[in-house]
């Protein structure tokens, strides 16, 4: 392995897998419940450096594992929604398990967010 990929190997992020579709990063989350036990000041942490500070990022935040969130934790998605619009980015959730599908219609939030099936629709809308 060459110096070039030095940058790419110091990101190891603990909430999430990360893989670049082009100009795409997808995001999928390898927690089943995002609860007030996790860190989730470390989550939003993680998910920011990814959306980054420059303008026109796109990213896919893969929830297919994700049975359970807490409003702490769909505070930190919006957070990161915001931001997105804030830098000309697009942002876009994917593979709701019913109960959170559920917990977001409840918080009247699933025309809140860009929501896709998976994630190859949402890179698919993305480009």
């Amino acid at each position: 392995m060459t110096d070039n990929t030095q940058t790419d190997n110091e990101f190891h992020p603990d909430f999430f897998d990360l893989r670049d579709e082009g100009d795409v990063a997808v995001v999928t989350l390898n927690k089943e419940q995002l609860t007030d036990d996790e860190n989730l000041e470390q989550m939003d942490q993680e998910l920011n450096q990814v959306l980054g500070i420059s303008s026109g990022r796109k990213m896919v935040c893969d929830l297919s594992t994700v049975s359970y969130l807490t409003s702490s934790a769909i505070g930190k998605l919006i957070s990161l929604h915001r931001k997105s619009i804030r830098t000309q980015s697009r942002f876009i959730l994917c593979g709701l398990q019913p109960t959170v599908r559920e917990i977001l219609a409840t918080s009247h939030l699933l025309q809140y967010f860009s929501i896709s099936p998976d994630a190859t629709s949402a890179v698919a809308e993305l480009r």
